[in-house]
């Protein structure tokens, strides 16, 4: 995978890009200000609430290469994330001080799906640089809003959903995927975020990881309601 690249303006610590000029607009700054604190200006987003309307805390949007960056709350997150180019697009989360952390997305021409954010302390994000040729749109939710629900879900390409079933034991997953390309499931367990030491790698369950077509069943352990889901087809989960 070729490393994301792109400018635009220092919104908060890090390298000095004075004289640069943003490339994107913020559409939807969930934010609450202190009275005795002074605005402050888009891009940078300071501190939004963990609920707001249907969970959005930021939305931006913007064309072509670009870096931003913004304080989110102290809990995990999903990325909405829609691109209409025909080029390599190529999405990067950043720390504070501009280091990757995790290489979000990478399609080459449209793209359209939801990725995992904040799913551990380790790895708080605090900005995202972006690779594209088209217009793009970022919406950053709490994962509290994500899709969901009990027993079955399905979609198409890359998401983000809770499913109830295994908050209080272990169950059996069945899982189909029409796609040509790596199609994986990740369960997580974010039960803990506010714990100091909170990382959903240590209890994260890789159900799925194959090229192609699926049909299966899966076990899935006790606690696990996030599902991570990479795909370019169709999918389907159903709990036995």
């Amino acid at each position: 995978m070729v490393p994301a690249s792109g400018t635009g303006p220092a919104t908060r610590g890090g390298p000095n890009r004075e004289g640069a000029s943003s490339k994107h607009r913020v559409l939807a700054n969930r934010v609450e200000f202190d009275a005795r604190q002074e605005p402050v200006s888009s891009p940078r987003v300071d501190n939004p609430p963990t609920t707001g309307p249907l969970g959005v805390l930021l939305e931006v949007a913007g064309v072509g290469a670009d870096v931003i960056q913004f304080d989110l709350p102290d809990a995990p997150v999903i990325l909405e994330i829609e691109h209409s180019g025909s080029r390599t697009f190529a999405v990067r989360s950043l720390d504070a001080d501009y280091s990757n952390i995790a290489l979000l997305v990478y399609e080459i021409g449209s793209y359209k799906g939801t990725r995992p954010g904040n799913f551990s302390k380790r790895e708080e994000i605090a900005g995202l640089e972006i690779t594209g040729d088209g217009n793009w749109n970022i919406r950053i939710r709490s994962v509290a809003s994500a899709r969901g629900g009990a027993g079955l879900i399905s979609g198409s390409g890359d998401d983000v959903v809770t499913l109830s079933n295994f908050l209080a034991s272990a169950g059996i997953l069945s899982i189909t995927h029409d796609g040509s390309a790596t199609f994986a499931v990740r369960a997580w367990d974010i039960s803990d975020y506010k714990l100091e030491n909170f990382d959903a790698w240590d209890s994260t369950n890789l159900l799925v990881y194959q090229v192609g077509s699926v049909v299966g069943n899966y076990k899935v352990d006790k606690g696990r309601t996030v599902f991570e889901i990479t795909a370019d087809g169709n999918w389907q989960m159903t709990v036995k």
